[in-house]
């Protein structure tokens, strides 16, 4: 959610429908110009550099005002460049967890970092650092289930 206007050359870009490929990539640094993170996770694919491959890749973005609001999956492959702009570019970043979802301690640098979560590799997420914001109520849980 942007706190100050965002022009759509320096919006949040995705690529369309990446969350459906079944592929979990190496995050690149949020601080770094094309650095990838230090992960030694296996498995993990090297994240393509999109600035070469606009053309070959759907990207999608939006010019944004304070207060307006983008939810996505967190799978979806998105980034943004630089801020272009003579002013500020801040935001305000929430993560939810939906039901069922554990706590994953990668093997070498990730930012976010939790270091004092209180979790363990494979917790459920909650505790202090990751609150519940919301639940169903107990009876749409119980229609839901005898559907």
């Amino acid at each position: 959610m942007p706190l100050d206007p965002v022009p759509r050359d320096g919006a949040v870009e995705f690529v369309r429908g990446s969350h459906r490929w079944g592929k979990v990539f190496k995050p690149k640094s949020f601080f770094e110009d094309k650095k990838d993170y230090e992960f030694r996770d296996q498995g993990l694919e090297i994240m393509p550099d999109w600035e070469e491959k606009r053309d070959e890749a759907e990207l999608i973005g939006w010019a944004m005002a304070p207060g307006d609001a983008l939810c996505f999956h967190g799978h979806v492959i998105h980034g943004a460049a630089g801020n272009v702009t003579e002013g500020w570019r801040r935001t305000f970043q929430a993560r939810y967890a939906g039901d069922g979802m554990t706590y994953a301690l990668r093997d070498g640098e990730m930012h976010p970092t939790f270091p004092d979560c209180g979790l363990a590799a494979g917790d459920p997420i909650g505790g202090p650092s990751f609150p519940l914001v919301w639940t169903k109520a107990k009876g749409l849980v119980e229609k839901e289930q005898a559907a």
